[in-house]
């Protein structure tokens, strides 16, 4: 099987591991492996207030103030949805964690199942069968 590195937005992923520019890590030590969204939490709900106030009071408001109120949360939760999180896990890596951009990370992450998978595999093909040393006749 080829080598071959697979970038992913600064992430380097191969066969045997995952680089980025500050860190390298080698897959056979990954457990799980987590993508989350974790800033859309935060600014989901202040842009859903923020607008929901905004019109709710939208007949006392000019529309520069509307704006005003409207645009800044809706533009960092548009942000915020960009920014993602990958997350390895193991009991020698202890959580590490990524940034990146979320479609960026997407791509990662299924690449590093995908060699996790061929990784698994292998071993699995690679085993001897295993055979009964005490047979009964």
């Amino acid at each position: 099987m080829t080598d071959r590195p697979k970038n992913k937005g600064g992430i380097v992923v191969t066969e045997t591991s995952l680089r980025t520019p500050r860190q390298t890590i080698l897959l056979r030590d990954i457990d799980h492996v987590e993508l989350r969204r974790p800033l859309l939490l935060g600014t989901l709900p202040v842009a859903i207030g923020m607008t929901a106030i905004t019109m709710r009071f939208a007949d006392l408001l000019t529309w520069t103030e509307i704006a005003i109120l409207i645009v800044p949360p809706v533009v960092a939760t548009l942000i915020a949805a960009e920014a993602g999180v990958l997350r390895l896990s193991s009991l020698s890596l202890r959580n590490q964690s990524v940034w990146g951009r979320h479609r960026d990370l997407v791509r990662a992450r299924d690449a590093v199942e995908a060699a996790l998978q061929r990784t698994r595999q292998t071993i699995h093909q690679t085993k001897p069968p295993v055979t009964d040393p005490n047979p009964q006749a």
